[in-house]
């Protein structure tokens, strides 16, 4: 989903494999586009209804899709913190 190749988890010590079973699983995607399909607006939360916003269904154009992970991964942000707060410390 995040577009990141194999290496850069590897180079960082994350596992790739779990990075695309917790973290990125293309099939929880899916699962929340059909949910919000299904899901009337008066029932949908608060994250729900600005993902919904962002998708062609309620647009007149194709959408808005920088809800997507395009290119970030949390764990590799959270590494990144800590590898500048440890240059912060020195």
């Amino acid at each position: 989903m995040c577009g990141l190749e194999r290496s850069t988890f590897d180079r960082h010590g994350h596992s790739f494999t779990e990075h695309t079973r917790r973290d990125h699983h293309v099939w929880d995607y899916l699962a929340l586009l059909v949910h919000l399909r299904k899901t009337p607006n008066t029932e949908r939360n608060g994250w729900e209804s600005f993902v919904a916003t962002k998708l062609p269904e309620g647009r007149n154009d194709s959408g808005d899709i920088s809800f997507f992970p395009m290119n970030r991964a949390i764990a590799l942000r959270q590494l990144g913190e800590a590898e500048q707060e440890e240059k912060e410390q020195q």
